[in-house]
């Protein structure tokens, strides 16, 4: 036992200075472009919430590539359609249920079951 505990004992003091020069070494750098090609690859996550027959907020902005979920937390169903045909159209979100976007570009868009509910999202 006492052989067994003598050699690991030499195998861990024989990795600290392993370890320790592996620790203090320093973090890759990226370049420029590289740090430009990341920062263009992060998108955000915006929240659109329909209560009181309402999207809230009403404009919003947002950048190409960021998703864009709707939140239905009133107490009937709605859609989301844009004014452009073709362009964007989620199925009836009943209350509790959410749809997801993936901005491309700015667009009007609406409640096809209570018109008056219009929305726009504002491609910065």
């Amino acid at each position: 036992m006492r052989k067994l505990i003598a050699v690991l004992g030499i195998r861990i003091y024989l990795l600290f200075p392993i370890l320790f020069l592996f620790s203090c070494s320093s973090p890759n750098k990226k370049s420029p472009a590289d740090q430009t090609e990341m920062k263009e690859q992060i998108h955000n996550v915006d929240t659109v919430t329909i209560q009181l027959m309402k999207f809230n907020p009403e404009a919003l902005n947002v950048n190409a590539g960021d998703t864009v979920v709707w939140i239905n937390k009133g107490l009937v169903p709605h859609t989301i359609k844009s004014y452009q045909d073709n362009k964007f159209y989620s199925d009836t979100l009943q209350p509790g249920k959410t749809w997801t976007l993936v901005a491309k570009d700015s667009a009007v868009y609406y409640c096809s079951i209570h018109p008056t509910m219009q929305g726009k999202l504002v491609l910065k």
